[in-house]
């Protein structure tokens, strides 16, 4: 049978609800951290559940305040959230957009936000996956048929940074339109160095948006921050219903940005030890996936985006692993089709039980990949 077209990874009821699962599975269809949140964010939930008695702040004005601090920003540039998706939700709605341009394939919610708010939305397809189209999108911009561009990076899923100079280009074009670019940096703790968020105070078209959700593993508290102008700010805060962040996780993601850069014996603290361990398995999947005749594009993220040899389809591999006890992410709610899976990069032990199921039942002519050049 054709795999359910799920919008999201993860949900594993939804597929037991088509083929019998086992009762232990690895899952390689979400892009969280797989080495679970910190220690410190368990402990703080911990902790904050003596109080669910009580209301939580109803705006979480000292949570934003907190995140203001983390990055040097005025406190009223930062609104936080119920996660990065109900913000992204809201933001269509509250500065009525009436058309947003987005660069596909990317996350699906942007698109399907601005529909909901009444928009229209334009798409701009790169014709080579490991390449952003600059040109394009600038042009698009510049001519003035939108008044959102929403970006992501790096990129889900194609995992890959936003280059400097599309950045400057798209940005710039926003600014001389009155467009306003939204900048979703949901997996930008792998690739810190390019982070645009202490940008957000001086040019006030740039909006990031942020989450605990990847990098700290907390998708189950849903909490997230939007970064950008007071007025922009004012508006989504206008709009919001009260009470939107809970108190456990208000508390997890304080502990988050408490981490310490170093640990107390000089060593690397939280952020760079964890970056570092998906450094060392990343390229180490990747590989393997290669010596399988996968096309693997290269990311800085914790995920990869491959192609399957000529011959395979994405929803036959889909479901025989998911019978087997390992989830992925069939890539056809992105528009790629049915030779894309998207995959996170686990423990090791996971990502080499993933390749031998993958060797078991991979049907077309083993060969090593012949580049990151991939048209859609």
């Amino acid at each position: 049978m054709t795999a359910p077209l799920q919008q999201h990874g993860g949900n594993r009821d939804e597929l037991a609800g088509h083929w019998p699962l086992p009762d232990a599975v690895l899952d390689f269809s979400v892009n969280t951290h797989p080495l679970g949140p910190p220690r410190a964010a368990l402990a703080a939930a911990r902790r904050a559940l003596a109080g669910v008695g009580e209301y939580p702040d109803p705006a979480a004005e000292g949570l934003s305040r907190a995140i203001a601090a983390h990055h040097g920003l005025p406190a009223h540039c930062i609104l936080a959230g119920n996660g990065a998706t109900e913000l992204i939700d809201l933001l269509p709605r509250a500065l009525g957009v009436r058309k947003a341009l987005v660069v596909c394939p990317t996350y699906g919610e942007y698109g399907a936000a601005v529909l909901r708010a009444g928009g229209g939305v334009q798409t701009v397809w790169r014709t080579q996956l490991a390449r952003f189209p600059r040109e394009e999108v600038a042009d698009a911009v510049a001519r003035g048929r939108c008044d959102l561009v929403v970006l992501c990076s790096p990129n889900n899923p194609t995992g890959d940074r936003l280059p400097d100079a599309a950045f400057d280009a798209v940005l710039g074009a926003c600014e001389a339109t009155g467009a306003r670019l939204l900048l979703d940096e949901a997996f930008v703790e792998y690739d810190p160095d390019g982070s645009r968020v202490s940008q957000v105070a001086r040019r006030p078209a740039l909006m990031v948006l942020r989450g605990f959700t990847k990098f700290y593993a907390l998708a189950g508290l849903r909490v997230g921050y939007l970064a950008a102008a007071p007025e922009v700010v004012r508006l989504l805060k206008a709009a919001r219903p009260p009470w939107s962040v809970n108190r456990v996780a208000d508390a997890a993601a304080r502990a988050c940005l408490g981490l310490e850069p170093m640990d107390g014996d000089g060593g690397p603290g939280y952020q760079a030890r964890e970056r570092s361990r998906i450094a060392h398995l990343r390229p180490r999947f990747a590989q393997g996936l290669a010596d399988l005749g996968l096309e693997v594009l290269p990311s800085a993220a914790n995920f990869l985006l491959c192609r399957l040899p000529t011959g395979e389809s994405a929803d036959r591999l889909y479901e025989a692993l998911a019978r087997d006890g390992y989830l992925t992410r069939h890539c056809r709610s992105f528009g790629l089709g049915d030779r894309y899976l998207r995959l996170r990069v686990h423990r090791a032990a996971a990502n080499r039980a993933l390749l031998k199921a993958l060797a078991r039942h991979l049907e077309a002519p083993r060969g090593r990949a012949a580049g990151a050049t991939m048209p859609p």
